[in-house]
């Protein structure tokens, strides 16, 4: 069925939660502080209404990229230990909760001997994008994960990833995969590097002698700011 035979195609109504069980992070930005809205990491005490929301975002990103397999539903037996869901929530009217985005990050490690999560999908109402709600949570999605695979890199994706830090890895076809994390790593593979002065990252693995490894990295000044904001 062509979706102009339905109008409710192009209704993009965002879920709404009278309750919410779920762990609760407080984003530090101007504009989620001024609106309220909230980051939550659902767990295994969340009700099947919180996935619920979550799979109805994750509808909207299917559906957006076209070709894309419904990530979640709302009846998924979901592993906690190793795959994650989060909600971006700000105050509902007559109800608690509107929930204005969600994405989840499955654990992987069969691609590699270093596990990393990937982001399985990432989706935010129209009205609440350009705003700072990914970018604000994105540290934290760092700090929780330590390296994280990003695909499919949207437009927008990629504006924002670039010039941020990565650590390269193998996988088993011995092919590159370079993960986004907090500290970018060696790309001859020595690991992370160290901060030599603000924004400037060194690697100085010792290769034998006196010699060692002189790669670098530099931050991008728009990554610079975000990273010391």
């Amino acid at each position: 069925m062509s979706e102009f035979a339905r109008e409710s195609w192009w209704t993009i109504e965002a879920p709404r939660l009278f309750n919410l069980a779920a762990r609760q992070y407080q984003l530090p930005g101007k504009r989620q502080q001024r609106t309220s809205t909230v980051l939550w990491e659902l767990t295994e005490r969340s009700d099947r209404h919180a996935l619920e929301a979550a799979a109805v975002c994750g509808q909207g990103w299917a559906r957006e990229l076209g070709g894309q397999d419904l990530p979640l539903s709302a009846h998924s037996k979901v592993d906690w230990d190793n795959y994650s869901v989060w909600l971006w929530t700000i105050p509902g009217v007559h109800w608690n909760f509107t929930v204005v985005g969600a994405c989840a990050f499955e654990r992987d490690t069969r691609s590699s001997v270093t596990p990393f999560y990937l982001l399985q999908f990432l989706w935010l109402h129209p009205f609440a994008r350009h705003r700072g709600n990914w970018a604000e949570a994105f540290p934290l999605f760092l700090q929780r994960f330590q390296r994280l695979r990003i695909t499919p890199l949207t437009t927008a994706m990629r504006h924002f990833l670039a010039g941020r830090p990565t650590q390269p890895i193998r996988d088993r076809h011995d092919e590159i995969l370079h993960l986004y994390a907090q500290e970018p790593g060696c790309i001859r593979g020595h690991g992370p590097m160290q901060e030599y002065s603000p924004g400037l990252w060194l690697c100085g693995a010792k290769l034998g002698g006196d010699d060692i490894c002189r790669e670098k990295w530099s931050a991008p000044t728009r990554v610079r700011q975000t990273q010391e904001a």
